[in-house]
């Protein structure tokens, strides 16, 4: 804690601090990503949770289709899924 002086001025009590320009707060660690980083890197992960939204979204339509195109009767979900994945990401099955 800084001493202080106490002196009269005009008949006010003003307090000086001694020493204060010695006792400065630290500047912020320099480690820390600036906010604008912080945006990039939350709107990247915002953006890869949207396209694999979209992706799955995609992929269980087409999976679907394979159901209705099978007449809606029964068969191999799993398959069908797999299926309609690799078309979606481009591979063939």
């Amino acid at each position: 804690m800084p001493r202080t002086n106490l002196r009269r001025n005009s008949g006010e009590a003003a307090a000086t601090a001694v020493g204060a320009a010695q006792e400065q707060t630290p500047p912020p660690p320099t480690d820390t990503p600036a906010p604008q980083q912080e945006q990039r890197s939350e709107q990247s992960a915002q953006d890869g949770r949207e396209d694999a939204a979209s992706r799955e979204e995609s992929i269980r339509r087409a999976a679907y289709d394979a159901y209705v195109r099978r007449g809606d009767g029964p068969g191999d979900a799993e398959q069908d899924w797999l299926q309609a994945e690799a078309r979606i990401d481009g591979r063939s099955r």
